[in-house]
């Protein structure tokens, strides 16, 4: 492939050439980058990135800047700024747009991104196109996590070393398939969270048939789960068979059991009420004759007082001296006679 040295160059930032001849040389200055035509059917970048290109009218680029070239050898210091001090460091200047050396770093600052921002930001190096998704001017010793899922192009922890930003280990987020799960509890055969998933998902219940309305149940039909009124699946008391063998209780069914067994409980109820009253009364008519009997007997008690002392008085009215007495005496029917006194 033989050279062919044409002035085709851009000073606008991004652009790059539609198409190469073979051999054909394209730079764009102001991004610092060399695109050479190979006779492939792709554009390919420096960090690798490919889109289709017309049919042998691609090319690849070279970067010509620090940021691109210093991720493969050491270049001659005096190329990124003047001559070093013992001590200094090299530190992306923004300003410059390129790193340059410096005595005081400052201190290392983490830095969080996304693969996504990272892809979108201009620069022809992965190391320059993290500090611009960034929007900072790292300093030696910084440290970049480039979120992703795992097979993405930026996705990573860096570390800015020796003014780029240098790929240190891999950072995207797990998948389900990598993360383990412990099935100790659960009795499941799977061993990691993806596999646990796809075991319930197997196993779950399918979704029932029809739509349910307030006050149905889930009931099991052949077709699978059904939404059915209560009733059809509890039944009433009335439904449910009741053996009479032992209580004798005119009932074949549960319902009729139990109002017979209530009406019959209400009956006793007012039976209990009915015979208290009776106790009641007769306890009553019991105390009245008690009163009488207790007055009764004070009476006999009283006419026996008033006996004795009619007899007290009449032994007093007979004569103390001797001698006969004549004459009738008479008694109150029923009082008692001292025969000693005569």
């Amino acid at each position: 492939m033989s050279i062919q040295l044409q002035n085709l160059r851009s000073v606008t930032p991004g652009v790059v050439p539609a198409a190469l001849a073979p051999g054909q040389l394209c730079f764009n200055m102001a991004d610092q980058v060399m695109f050479v035509g190979d006779g492939s059917n792709f554009q390919t970048t420096f960090d690798e990135t490919q889109t289709t290109a017309p049919l042998g009218e691609g090319w690849f680029s070279i970067p010509l800047s620090l940021p691109g070239l210093s991720e493969f050898f050491l270049q001659n210091p005096e190329l990124y700024s003047s001559a070093p001090s013992d001590g200094d460091a090299l530190i992306y200047s923004a300003s410059v747009g390129k790193p340059i050396w410096a005595s005081s770093p400052g201190s290392p600052s983490a830095y969080v991104t996304t693969n996504s921002e990272v892809s979108s930001a201009p620069g022809v190096s992965t190391s320059a196109k993290i500090s611009n998704a960034l929007g900072i001017t790292p300093v030696e010793a910084d440290s970049a996590v480039v979120s992703g899922t795992p097979g993405e192009t930026y996705q990573g922890y860096y570390i800015f070393i020796s003014g780029n930003w240098t790929y240190a280990a891999g950072y995207a987020d797990p998948t389900a398939l990598e993360v383990p799960y412990n099935n100790t509890l659960s009795g499941l055969i799977a061993t990691t969270v993806q596999a646990a998933i796809d075991e319930l998902d197997t196993s779950k219940l399918q979704n029932a048939v029809n739509a349910p309305v307030v006050g149905q149940v889930l009931s099991w039909s052949v077709s699978g789960p059904l939404w059915v009124n209560e009733s059809d699946v509890y039944p009433t008391a009335a439904q449910v068979s009741y053996n009479n063998s032992l209580s004798g209780i005119p009932a074949t069914n549960v319902q009729d059991a139990l109002t017979l067994t209530w009406q019959r409980a209400g009956d006793a109820l007012a039976e209990a009420n009915s015979a208290q009253e009776d106790a009641t009364s007769a306890q009553d008519t019991a105390n009245i004759a008690l009163t009488n009997s207790n007055t009764a007997l004070v009476n006999s008690v009283n006419a026996q007082n008033d006996a004795a002392n009619a007899l007290v008085v009449a032994n007093s009215a007979l004569p103390r001296a001797g001698g006969t007495m004549t004459g009738d005496i008479n008694f109150n029917d029923g009082q008692s006679v001292d025969a000693g006194l005569f």
